[in-house]
């Protein structure tokens, strides 16, 4: 059963304190509305939109201290499972980068089997964890190749458990072919 759902906000002693658990762990913020569609006719492209659950954080790499927030230059490593429609279709490896007042960079990489990646990156500042976040779709490959767009994450509640709920709102450029059609992904299985 696919169930999302949206959780009141868990608040934390001070924002950064909150958005390094979120980032961490996928705490729970009020899910903010997804961010409205691009106009295709305006962009130039196709528009599609891609919902995707991002589920079961591992902590791959930690830089900051124990109990405290993240201070600048700490490293986060994070990888989750990629559900879509209830179905595990991949990951997504994800990295965080904290500098001063609050601020950090996200690069991430969702990886759709035999699909194709979705490269997502930006900065954000930490105070902003109530209404989400929209980063940039710097690329992809495989059916994804040519692709550009945005990216609003937003935390929810998934099986049970905290996640992060990803909107794609994609505008195709061109750039694949039939022959790049679901290359650059991970091929096969899990």
């Amino acid at each position: 059963m696919n169930r999302v759902s949206s959780r009141p906000p868990r608040r934390p002693a001070t924002v950064a304190a909150a958005v390094f658990a979120l980032l961490m762990t996928g705490l729970l913020a009020p899910a903010a509305a997804a961010a409205p569609a691009p106009d295709p006719d305006r962009e130039g492209g196709h528009h599609r939109v891609i919902e995707i659950i991002l589920a079961d954080t591992e902590v791959v790499h930690d830089t900051t201290e124990p109990g405290s927030g993240p201070e600048p230059g700490d490293l986060l490593l994070i990888e989750n499972d990629a559900f879509m429609d209830g179905r595990d279709v991949g990951d997504a490896l994800t990295r965080l980068h904290f500098f001063t007042e609050g601020e950090f960079l996200l690069d991430s990489t969702v990886q759709l089997d035999d699909r194709g990646n979705l490269v997502i990156a930006g900065g954000e500042e930490m105070e902003n964890t109530d209404r989400g976040f929209t980063f940039a779709v710097t690329g992809g490959t495989g059916e994804f190749s040519g692709t550009g767009g945005e990216v609003h994450a937003d935390f929810v509640e998934y099986r049970g458990e905290e996640a992060v709920r990803l909107v794609f709102h994609l505008v195709d450029h061109g750039g694949h072919d039939e022959e790049d059609a679901g290359r650059g992904g991970r091929q096969g299985g899990r």
